[in-house]
């Protein structure tokens, strides 16, 4: 029988608990996650390794008066438990209209800000810090950091920053040693000589540090040579065992007192009381569904490969053929399926951590030297670096592949759907834009993107990646007709909509109304030819997995404006809103995007009368 849990929990809740009791607390709460994460996925080893940092953030500070600023909004799934949300985090964690996967100020007053992508903790709190000094309001500000996100551009801009603009400011570094994948880079590295040295310190006093620890008063005397954080003007503080309540607690309300800004180093471990979680970190960072007890996926194994293997496997194919051509990614080797070219070429596998723009900007300088370089990113994170693919890249018109993982729809919510940035690829110079929607179509492209002596971007979604053959060639600029039953209209589908337009199709013919599906597969240039002639003849229809305020519904209007051209064009996508979390299904549902709710749209509008 549970103590705390299931229950509605406050810090109001916490506070007054004996450290044995959130202990207690700390062991019902990992339980908790693995059940719940292992019904609806999710992010289950960050937040393992955070269990006994959230509850002593409650214990030590008092949300939502002071405020907690979370860097990677996923590991704040402990955090909704015990700030009022345990219920609907028990019920609908990642569903649509339940609770979302990442902070988010619509939710809940307890999170102060929102955040989906690395680096912004320690900057939105240096802002909160420096708006209550302007306002004299009594408050703590706290950031959390963790997850590789220290060796973000953003977070390093921030830390430059705080010496200047504030003193009462707290910088929390979870070091778990893990991003997605391991930490890269000299500041980890840095970090780890910090905890090596604090470990030669206390074996000459017969003391213990490390993963464990003893007295919290002897690390705070005994600090290791000035770090990186003190010459930047910032206290530091640490290494401190983030498992441990009641030396957290202390360091916490020591730190508090301090009239200077302070940098806590926490060390954890990821996936911590869950042992699949602790043999593989990278697999738990993020997943689906699982068997609490064994840890194996419940997902049955796909009939098909995805995009991201597809292309994984065909990037490690053509790197057998061509030694000049290398990979590159910020943090996300598994989830881009770069793992086998990264083991079959360890010397040309680059993964430079969650630094986008860096990412962009170094293989720009690789391709000076007349290297291939592949940037695997997803497009939610890949807008990070728009500047630098138009600057560094584009404007001099080098031979940069960005291939765009995730481009649509994902349950995620709005801080990872890929529905946005085809607008801005639209209008960069020099710039070719695919958007396979086979297997054969992506592997072609890799090779017609290494063929192309300028930049190219791909993209394609999270989903299985169709096999069937293609009755056309792909060439550059050139749309493919992928079934023909009659022209009573057009429908022309990008990428991975092919499929849902084939369904739509079908429906419609059941009707006695006869279309013809199209794959433009190439967004620019694109076959302007072609859709001008088929607009002569009958409706024209576009699908697509973004939204069509600046997708590829605009890219069309421009081409039949252009041509002053009088039409009837029905655009199909999603609207320039935020689209929330939730399951694919149940979110194409709501906006009417299911295959059977297009087939009767189009029935009552376009085909009214017919």
């Amino acid at each position: 029988m549970k103590k705390f849990l299931p229950q509605n929990l406050f810090p109001s809740d916490i506070t007054p608990l004996s450290f044995s009791e959130l202990n207690e607390l700390a062991q019902e709460v990992r339980e908790e996650l693995i059940s719940v994460v292992s019904k609806f996925g999710g992010h289950i080893g960050p937040n393992l390794g955070v269990v006994e940092l959230t509850i002593a953030l409650l214990k030590s500070f008092n949300p939502p008066t002071d405020k907690i600023v979370w860097d990677v909004g996923h590991q704040t799934y402990v955090y909704k438990m015990l700030t009022g949300r345990y219920e609907s985090f028990r019920t609908s964690l990642r569903n649509a209209d339940g609770c979302c996967g990442f902070t988010n100020r619509d939710e809940s007053e307890y999170d102060s800000f929102g955040s989906g992508h690395a680096g912004n903790a320690i900057s939105a709190a240096l802002g909160m810090a420096v708006g209550r000094d302007l306002l004299n309001l009594d408050e703590k500000l706290i950031a959390i950091v963790g997850d590789g996100s220290l060796g973000c551009g953003i977070s390093l801009e921030a830390l430059n920053n705080i010496a200047g603009v504030t003193k009462n400011f707290i910088v929390i570094i979870n070091d778990n040693e893990m991003s997605i994948d391991a930490n890269v880079g000299a500041l980890s590295k840095h970090l780890d000589q910090i905890i090596g040295e604090s470990e030669n310190e206390h074996l000459a006093r017969g003391t213990r540090v490390g993963r464990s620890f003893t007295s919290n008063k002897d690390r705070l005397s005994h600090q290791p040579k000035r770090s990186f954080f003190e010459n930047l003007g910032v206290k530091y503080i640490g290494p401190i065992d983030g498992h441990d309540i009641e030396k957290m607690v202390e360091t916490f309300e020591q730190a508090s007192q301090l009239d200077c800004p302070v940098v806590i180093h926490l060390l954890t471990e990821k996936g911590l009381g869950y042992e699949p979680a602790k043999r593989d970190p990278e697999l738990f960072h993020g997943l689906g569904s699982f068997d609490p007890v064994t840890g194996k996926p419940l997902q049955k194994s796909p009939k098909v490969a995805s995009y991201s293997t597809v292309f994984g496997n065909q990037v490690e194919k053509l790197g057998h053929q061509n030694d000049k051509i290398v990979a590159i990614t910020a943090g996300m080797c598994l989830g881009t399926g770069l793992y086998k070219f990264k083991s079959s070429f360890p010397d040309r596998f680059f993964d430079v951590g969650i630094a986008e723009e860096h990412a962009v900007i170094f293989a720009a300088g690789l391709a000076t030297k007349g290297i291939r370089p592949i940037v695997a990113l997803y497009a939610t994170f890949s807008q990070r670096a728009f500047d630098c693919v138009y600057h560094d890249v584009c404007l001099q018109n080098l031979p940069v592949i960005f291939a765009l993982d995730r481009a649509g729809f994902v349950s995620d919510g709005p801080t990872h759907h890929g529905i946005y940035d085809l607008s801005w690829w639209l209008n960069i110079p020099n710039l070719t834009i695919w958007q396979p929607a086979n297997q054969i179509e992506l592997e072609e492209v890799l090779v017609l993107a290494l063929a192309h002596n300028g930049p190219t971007v791909i993209r394609y979604p999270k989903n299985d990646c169709p096999t069937y053959q293609n009755i056309e060639l792909v060439e550059v600029g050139k749309a493919a007709i992928v079934d023909s039953k009659g022209k009573d209209a057009f429908l022309w589908a990008v990428g991975g909509e092919v499929e849902v337009a084939l369904k739509v199709m079908k429906r419609l013919e059941k009707a006695g109304i006869k279309i013809t599906v199209v794959n433009p597969r190439s967004l620019k240039p694109f076959d302007k030819k072609l859709f001008l002639e088929q607009s002569h003849l009958a409706p024209m229809i576009t699908l697509e997995d973004h939204t069509t305020s600046g997708g590829f519904a605009s890219l069309t209007d421009q081409v039949i404006n252009e041509a002053d051209h009088a039409v009837t064009c029905i655009h199909l996508g999603w609207p320039c809103e935020t689209i929330p979390w939730g399951g694919a299904n149940d979110i194409r549902k709501k906006y009417q995007l299911l295959p059977e709710q297009i087939a009767e749209k189009l029935l009552s509008t376009v085909f009214k009368g017919i």
